[in-house]
């Protein structure tokens, strides 16, 4: 049985939309099953490689499912789906090519069965919508740059129990650098990035015996939305960095790569590359989320009132 502690209560004109946190962590975007989701008329590609994650997996690994949206294509190279491939398309038109030992441990399945992949395409949409209108407590005005080469080597955000909203008005570039969430295991951060975000590399830490650098840093991934804003940007990791959280990257043309770099959370985006890669979203592996967070009762988001008023804090 779930133990789910209500933290957001938004009136919909159509139904009812609540945000959930479910033992202590709060899933954040498109459900319990989707680690990875490609929007319509994207691709998801995965390729093989010899990185060593935190849970001492070696080589490209996706614990989760893989979601690919109507018209979307997936090939794999090597590596491994510990999941199920979920297509929006039926088998007779979905694009889905594989080579390389490239190993599904789950099912392949067509015809986006109970509606899974269009429900999860469209609570992200709504989900990235409704969190970038929300009133931040912190902004920064301006690119935040972090590490080699930049003023600062790393930046904390310290928030309080519930929600907290950080807004970028520009990019996020973290050059052996990181960023830090820091709160109370209830705190929750919304982060909106409205211009691109690039991690290269990011401070070492011993994780599970690994030495692993990481570029976002929490200690409750499950916690962690990072949300873009603008249209069309990219989100790009690598130099083996791991970045704590979840990931949304839905307007536009849009494209996601990790490049020898492992995300703790889910990553919706356009298109979709996992090159050397981890996306580790299994409860599991006890570094993600657990249950539904985002519980859909209806579509068409429109909050009249929010239950919780959020402290203010000055832009820096």
């Amino acid at each position: 049985m779930r133990f789910i502690r209500f933290g957001i209560i938004s009136v919909l004109l159509t139904g009812l939309t609540v945000f959930a946190q479910v033992k202590g962590h709060a899933q954040l975007v498109v459900g319990d099953s989707f680690a990875v989701l490609a929007q319509s008329g994207g691709s998801v590609s995965v390729y093989g490689g010899s990185l060593t994650g935190p849970t001492g997996f070696t080589g490209t690994y996706v614990a989760g499912d893989v979601g690919i949206g109507s018209g979307g294509s997936f090939s794999g190279d090597g590596g491994t789906l510990n999941g199920n491939l979920v297509f929006q398309d039926h088998s007779n038109t979905a694009n889905y090519s594989t080579s390389g030992g490239f190993n599904v441990l789950g099912t392949v399945q067509y015809g986006n069965p109970n509606s899974s992949v269009s429900n999860a395409l469209n609570a992200a949409i709504n989900t990235s919508n409704t969190v970038g209108g929300y009133h931040a407590d912190q902004t920064f005005y301006h690119d935040l740059d972090l590490g080699t080469g930049y003023t600062h080597q790393t930046q904390t955000i310290t928030g309080h129990s519930g929600i907290n909203v950080i807004n970028i008005n520009g990019n996020l570039n973290i050059n052996n650098g990181q960023l830090i969430f820091s709160g109370p295991a209830d705190a929750v951060f919304y982060l909106n990035v409205s211009g691109s975000v690039s991690v290269n590399g990011g401070v070492t830490e011993t994780i599970n015996g690994h030495q692993i650098p990481v570029g976002i840093q929490s200690s409750n991934p499950g916690n962690v939305l990072i949300n873009m804003t603008g249209n069309g940007q990219d989100f790009d990791v690598d130099e083996n960095a791991l970045v704590d959280g979840s990931v949304l990257n839905v307007h536009g043309s849009t494209d996601f790569g990790l490049y020898g770099a492992i995300v703790q959370g889910q990553v919706v985006s356009k298109s979709i590359d996992l090159n050397s890669a981890q996306v580790l979203f299994h409860p599991e592996f006890g570094v993600t989320p657990e249950g539904s967070s985002l519980a859909m009762f209806a579509l068409g988001l429109l909050p009249v009132f929010v239950i919780r008023r959020r402290a203010k804090s000055s832009g820096q």
